[in-house]
């Protein structure tokens, strides 16, 4: 799979960070990559309180707690791009906010956490992953011997494999909720339907009216045609 051009600046952020600070880490630049060192802390006091440091505090604050489209490699962007579909199709759901789902609040907020810890998860393993690569990419002469990486392989594959099975959660719930939702609507058209049984009943008696309307029109007609053909006999006999 290709990686599109354009990634998202902020994918994921600590929903334990105060609403406070990720309001300014919108603007922070630049920002600290998930691979980098933490940045320093500041002086405290009066210096740390001078506009020169306060984004050097930021910086030390949110180090780690944000994950860009940037701190993801190739596989891992294409599990995050899953996981933030199934994110928008459970919390855009209209079940969730019908009131029929009693714990719609906490799953909205076990929902962030959990892809918080996904999404710090996926920019670890590819931090690793690309330390894997450059590490494998040295020995130029192939002189260490396969099992040099086995056990960083095996650790990258488990935690790989972790990462999609999280994944795969997001996306069956959002395929429950669905289910949910489709027999939420099937409620509100029954509840609708309900709603209008008087109209259908007006319809029906109108039905009915019709129904005896053409019955009578018919009785006329049939009448009238008696009434001509009498006529009709009569004006023979005076003929005749």
């Amino acid at each position: 799979m290709s990686m599109p051009r354009h990634r998202p600046d902020i994918v994921a952020v600590d929903p334990e960070l105060p609403e406070d600070v990720r309001q300014h880490l919108r603007y922070l630049r630049p920002r600290p990559r998930w691979g980098e060192k933490r940045p320093p802390e500041p002086p405290k006091g009066l210096l740390g309180r001078i506009f020169l440091f306060r984004g050097k505090r930021l910086r030390h604050v949110v180090y780690r707690r944000y994950v860009t489209g940037d701190d993801l490699n190739e596989a891992t962007w294409h599990l995050a791009q899953r996981a933030e579909a199934a994110k928008g199709s459970i919390i855009n759901n209209p079940v969730m906010y019908s009131g029929l789902i009693p714990h719609a609040e906490r799953l909205r907020s076990e929902l962030a956490s959990d892809l918080w810890m996904f999404a710090s998860r996926a920019a670890e393993w590819s931090r690793m992953d690309n330390i894997r690569r450059q590490l494998g990419k040295q020995d130029h002469q192939g002189l260490l011997p396969t099992a040099a990486f086995e056990a960083s392989d095996q650790a990258l594959e488990q935690e790989r494999a972790a990462l999609e099975r999280l994944v795969t959660g997001f996306e069956d719930q959002a395929t429950q909720l669905r289910a949910v939702n489709d027999r939420y609507k099937a409620w509100l058209t029954l509840q609708e339907l309900a709603g209008h049984q008087d109209d259908f009943r007006n319809l029906l008696a109108a039905d009915a009216a019709d129904e005896h309307l053409a019955e009578a029109w018919g009785a006329h007609y049939s009448s009238a045609v008696e009434l001509a053909q009498l006529l009709d006999r009569e004006l023979r006999r005076a003929v005749d």
